[in-house]
Protein backbone atom coordinates (compact mmCIF):
# COMPACT_ATOMS: atom_id res chain seq x y z
CA UNK A 1 0.00 0.00 0.00
CA UNK A 2 2.86 2.20 0.83
CA UNK A 3 4.28 2.07 -2.72
CA UNK A 4 0.97 2.68 -4.50
CA UNK A 5 0.92 6.05 -1.95
CA UNK A 6 4.04 6.89 -2.84
CA UNK A 7 4.05 6.37 -6.59
CA UNK A 8 0.61 8.69 -6.72
CA UNK A 9 2.41 10.99 -5.06
CA UNK A 10 4.87 10.88 -7.18
CA UNK A 11 2.91 11.68 -9.79
CA UNK A 12 0.57 14.19 -8.60
CA UNK A 13 3.92 16.41 -7.75
CA UNK A 14 5.92 15.98 -11.14
CA UNK A 15 2.63 16.95 -12.66
CA UNK A 16 1.90 20.19 -10.67
CA UNK A 17 6.11 20.90 -10.97
CA UNK A 18 5.57 20.48 -14.89
CA UNK A 19 2.73 22.38 -15.26
CA UNK A 20 4.86 25.38 -13.38
CA UNK A 21 7.55 24.87 -15.27
CA UNK A 22 5.37 25.06 -18.39
CA UNK A 23 3.52 28.34 -17.09
CA UNK A 24 6.68 29.79 -16.33
CA UNK A 25 8.23 28.79 -20.03
CA UNK A 26 5.66 30.26 -21.92
CA UNK A 27 5.35 33.91 -19.72
CA UNK A 28 8.54 34.74 -20.14
CA UNK A 29 9.52 33.44 -23.92
CA UNK A 30 11.42 30.45 -22.16
CA UNK A 31 9.48 27.97 -24.70
CA UNK A 32 10.98 29.95 -27.71
CA UNK A 33 14.58 29.59 -26.43
CA UNK A 34 14.00 26.08 -25.52
CA UNK A 35 12.33 25.82 -29.07
CA UNK A 36 15.63 27.34 -30.48
CA UNK A 37 18.32 25.73 -28.87
CA UNK A 38 16.17 22.19 -29.09
CA UNK A 39 19.35 20.61 -31.35
CA UNK A 40 21.98 21.30 -28.43
CA UNK A 41 19.69 20.96 -25.78
CA UNK A 42 19.05 17.30 -26.95
CA UNK A 43 22.93 16.29 -27.37
CA UNK A 44 23.64 17.61 -23.78
CA UNK A 45 21.07 14.63 -22.35
CA UNK A 46 22.02 12.22 -24.87
CA UNK A 47 26.01 12.75 -23.68
CA UNK A 48 24.38 12.52 -19.99
CA UNK A 49 22.08 10.06 -19.98
CA UNK A 50 24.84 7.86 -21.93
CA UNK A 51 27.27 8.94 -19.19
CA UNK A 52 25.03 8.31 -16.39
CA UNK A 53 24.33 4.53 -18.17
CA UNK A 54 28.14 3.75 -18.64
CA UNK A 55 28.81 5.12 -15.37
CA UNK A 56 26.49 2.32 -13.71
CA UNK A 57 27.05 -0.58 -15.95
CA UNK A 58 30.78 0.29 -14.67
CA UNK A 59 31.09 1.27 -11.34
CA UNK A 60 27.86 -0.04 -9.71
CA UNK A 61 27.15 -2.95 -8.03
CA UNK A 62 23.51 -4.62 -8.81
CA UNK A 63 21.19 -2.66 -6.71
CA UNK A 64 18.88 0.34 -6.33
CA UNK A 65 22.18 2.77 -7.32
CA UNK A 66 22.40 1.01 -10.65
CA UNK A 67 18.67 1.15 -11.20
CA UNK A 68 18.02 4.25 -10.39
CA UNK A 69 21.00 5.34 -12.64
CA UNK A 70 19.68 3.20 -15.95
CA UNK A 71 16.38 4.80 -15.41
CA UNK A 72 17.72 8.11 -15.24
CA UNK A 73 20.32 7.75 -17.94
CA UNK A 74 17.28 6.07 -20.40
CA UNK A 75 15.10 8.82 -19.86
CA UNK A 76 18.05 11.43 -20.93
CA UNK A 77 18.69 9.42 -23.70
CA UNK A 78 14.81 9.25 -25.14
CA UNK A 79 14.22 13.52 -24.06
CA UNK A 80 17.30 14.06 -26.29
CA UNK A 81 16.31 11.84 -29.10
CA UNK A 82 12.86 13.46 -28.98
CA UNK A 83 14.80 17.10 -29.21
CA UNK A 84 17.13 16.23 -32.08
CA UNK A 85 14.61 14.58 -33.99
Amino acid sequence: METIISLAALIVLLGALSTLAARLLTRKGGALWVWDHSSVLGWVFIVAGAGLVVTAFLLDQPGLAMSTKLGLGSLLLAAGLWMIW
